[in-house]
């Protein structure tokens, strides 16, 4: 089992375990779901897969989290772009997405 001294904090007052497998996130979040909106917190969205899931399964979840204030607040740099600075600023967030999804992905499989 995993001490107190095995939680170190981050961000905000956040913590994590690495011993216990544990990290805190803070964000409610709008998703859509059949075409239904609700807010839910990170962890919420992500335990509505029951079982391990290939990357792209988690891309529409993880892009909200990093565009949504309370989350990445990455939206602050899409904001006021020109088009072309858009264009970059888009494919390279879609890029750190996908490389999150992959991550996570991997985490949750234990890979």
């Amino acid at each position: 089992a995993g001490s107190s001294e095995d939680t170190l904090s981050y961000a905000d007052g956040l913590r994590y375990n690495l011993r216990e497998g544990w990290y805190e996130f803070r964000c409610s979040m709008k998703l859509i779901s059949n075409g239904v909106q609700r807010e839910m917190t990170l962890p919420e969205a992500l335990s509505k897969f029951k079982e391990p899931r290939q990357p792209s399964a988690y891309h529409d979840i993880v892009k909200n989290y990093l565009l949504h204030p309370q989350g990445g607040n990455l939206q602050s740099l899409l904001d006021g772009a020109d088009d072309d600075d858009a264009l970059f600023k888009s494919t390279t967030l879609d890029v750190l997405v996908s490389a999150v999804s992959v991550l996570y992905a991997r985490m949750v499989s234990g890979d």
